[in-house]
């Protein structure tokens, strides 16, 4: 691929990141920079990542600024995680919850009451995600029509979901099975004319991870970026 442009769209997974404590992953360590590294000038690498973008943020306006505003001959989406993971509450309850005129008091109480509950539960499902797999699937293939409607002939590459599945499924019950069950929408390739790289998610190890589980640490940045080069540069 020479001469190309490619536009990234993801969560936070492809964004710097430094957390205490934790590694300081800088913006040239970031798969995407690390992708325009490896091809040196013959790609052009735009990155539309968003901190906490679900799939309701596949937005036409995103369509507008990373497809017609760009001309990619590839277009590379990462994004799940944040749909997925299981929470101790729904959007409702957050809105109310941490609103600025809830008591601080009883917040605290009530997100420790509900974590000693969930905790305590053997009922995974007790957990709810914030993007359910109906919207989900909506989400995304919205988006791909979207794009098809623009450029019928775009190369479409869909990343997984990923993540240290031992570790947060400790943390969290219910982890594992989300992600797989999310990851089974996004696989589209019987269905649309994209590619979805499952190869990125049975080649992970636990250094891959940042202190969280499934923000990537240097080396899965690393990993991604040259999985992704050794697919694109053919």
């Amino acid at each position: 691929m020479k001469n190309k442009n490619i536009s990234v769209i993801s969560d936070s997974i492809s964004m710097p990141r430094f957390e205490e404590p934790g590694e300081k992953i800088l913006l040239e360590q970031t798969w995407p920079v690390l992708l325009s590294k490896l091809f040196s000038n013959d790609v052009n690498i735009y990155n539309f990542s968003l901190r906490a973008r679900d799939s309701f943020s596949l937005s036409k306006h995103l369509i507008e600024e990373s497809v017609k505003l760009v001309e990619p001959q590839a277009i590379i989406l990462q994004v799940g995680i944040v749909d997925c993971s299981p929470r101790i509450f729904s959007n409702l309850e957050k809105r109310i919850i941490f609103s600025h005129w809830f008591p601080k008091i009883f917040r605290q109480i009530i997100i420790t009451k509900r974590k000693n509950k969930l905790a305590n539960s053997k009922k995974k499902n007790q957990y709810t995600t914030i993007i359910t797999k109906i919207d989900f699937k909506e989400n995304i293939t919205s988006f791909i029509d979207n794009i098809r409607s623009i450029n019928k002939n775009l190369k479409i590459i869909i990343l997984p979901i990923i993540g240290d599945l031992n570790k947060l499924e400790k943390f969290r019950g219910g982890y594992t099975k989300n992600i797989k069950e999310y990851n089974e929408i996004l696989n589209l390739e019987s269905k649309y004319d994209v590619i979805y790289l499952s190869k990125i998610f049975h080649d992970m190890d636990s250094d891959w991870f940042y202190n969280d589980w499934y923000h990537l640490s240097k080396i899965g940045h690393e990993k991604t970026a040259k999985i992704l080069y050794n697919y694109l540069n053919v």
